[in-house]
């Protein structure tokens, strides 16, 4: 008899638990401590009923039950929230799948590429780039996504000045500045070329480069750098590399 109260008292904390998670931060949370309180004082009240008090132990039980039913009716708005919430939650979770990271890069430099933005990244390997994470960088720390890396390289915003540092599948920093390369480059070949191909030398990171006069992709890697790379070899050498260092 013990253990069945026992189950009883924990399933019932376990619902109110839920409950309180369901209402946090919401007006209904204040309601439904009231709501717990007056449930707790019934449910404490029946057994204390004598049975010379048979009539009132009755209508405790019953006015329990009533109680418990209501919660559907009190909290009707917050129930079909939360319904609605596990419902999507359920739909994404079994027919779709994150985007992964070599996604994200690329769908972001073919983007930027189509609409001439320049833009710098490095994508960290075994050799560090922290000497390039100094305090003139912005560190973000954030997923890797297509819309943030976009939004970084817009033209005239705060931070399109200089590289993004990805490093264990965030963006690490943005506003980063790298050595220029002394190699002779072609005239078409700007200073984000350069500052790909100097720090490519110095590490064995990969950086992609994204021209804003030809809106080409360019990929440099120990010291060398491959221009106008396709869509398919941009995608295949960002698997490689992303999946091959995260092993």
């Amino acid at each position: 008899m013990l253990w069945n109260s026992g189950w009883e008292i924990i399933i019932l904390l376990a619902i109110f638990g839920l409950g309180l998670y369901v209402l946090k931060g919401t007006q209904g949370k204040s309601i439904f401590k009231g709501y717990v309180l007056v449930f707790v004082i019934l449910f404490v009240l029946i057994p204390l009923a004598t049975s010379q008090l048979e009539n009132v132990q009755n209508v405790l039980t019953k006015a329990l039950d009533i109680y418990l039913l209501a919660v559907v009716v009190i909290f009707q708005p917050e129930v079909r929230q939360f319904l609605n919430r596990l419902g999507n939650l359920i739909t994404l979770a079994s027919f779709t799948t994150p985007k992964k990271i070599d996604d994200e890069i690329c769908e972001a430099l073919l983007f930027l590429a189509e609409h001439n933005i320049g833009a710098l990244v490095a994508i960290e390997k075994n050799t560090g780039l922290g000497d390039y994470l100094n305090q003139q960088c912005v560190h973000l720390n954030a997923n890797v996504s297509r819309e943030l890396l976009t939004t970084i390289f817009i033209p005239h915003s705060p931070l399109h000045d200089g590289g993004v540092v990805i490093r264990k599948d965030v963006i690490s920093a943005c506003c980063c500045f790298f050595p220029l390369s002394e190699k002779k480059l072609p005239l078409s070949m700007g200073m984000r070329h350069r500052a790909a191909l100097g720090v490519s030398e110095v590490t064995d990171a990969i950086i992609l480069v994204v021209s804003e006069e030809e809106g080409w992709i360019s990929i440099c890697d120990k010291g060398e750098i491959s221009h106008r790379v396709s869509e398919k070899e941009l995608r295949q050498r960002l698997v490689e590399v992303i999946y091959k260092t995260n092993c």
